[in-house]
C-alpha cells in the first residue's frame, strides 16, 4: 500500500467513487439473485446509495 497521503478533497471523491461502484455491484447482484427476497435487499441496497450521492454537490460527483 502507498504512503501517498490525499487533501480532504480527494479523499472525498475517492469515497465517492466507492460508492458508486457500490451501486453498480448491488445491481448486478439484484439482476443474479434468484429469491425475491434477496433482489428486494438488493435494489434497497443500491438506492440507498443513490440517494447518498444524490445529496452530495455535483462537484463532487463529477
Amino acid at each position: 500500500m502507498s504512503n501517498e497521503t490525499f487533501s480532504d478533497l480527494e479523499g472525498l471523491r475517492i469515497a465517492i467513487e466507492i460508492e458508486a461502484r457500490g451501486c453498480e455491484f448491488y445491481q448486478q447482484a439484484y439482476e443474479k439473485a434468484q429469491k425475491a427476497e434477496h433482489k428486494d435487499t438488493f435494489i434497497l441496497l443500491k438506492m440507498r446509495k443513490f440517494i447518498i450521492r444524490r445529496s452530495l454537490p455535483r462537484s463532487l460527483i463529477n
